[in-house]
């Protein structure tokens, strides 16, 4: 895979770990030596304004994405 997209392997290990963020050129080149459309790997317009619309609250350590109501009845409990 690496090669396909010109990348070296460590590059391809830590975009798949979450370690290392994708550029859009080569998201393109890893869709396309997928055989993949980027539309099947990009989030719609509803998915990222439902997701602008939700907080981000910690709770024992561990982060979750909530709704804005819940985020502020976490900060009243807190």
């Amino acid at each position: 895979m690496a090669s396909l997209v010109s990348l070296e392997r460590t590059s391809i290990t830590n975009i798949e770990a979450g370690n290392q963020k994708v550029p859009l050129h080569v998201l393109y080149e890893l869709c396309n030596a997928l055989g993949v459309e980027i539309t099947e790997v990009l989030p719609s317009y509803n998915e990222v304004a439902e997701r602008k619309a939700e907080e981000t609250v910690t709770l024992g350590g561990e982060s979750y994405h909530v709704s804005a109501q819940i985020a502020a009845l976490v900060r009243q409990t807190n």
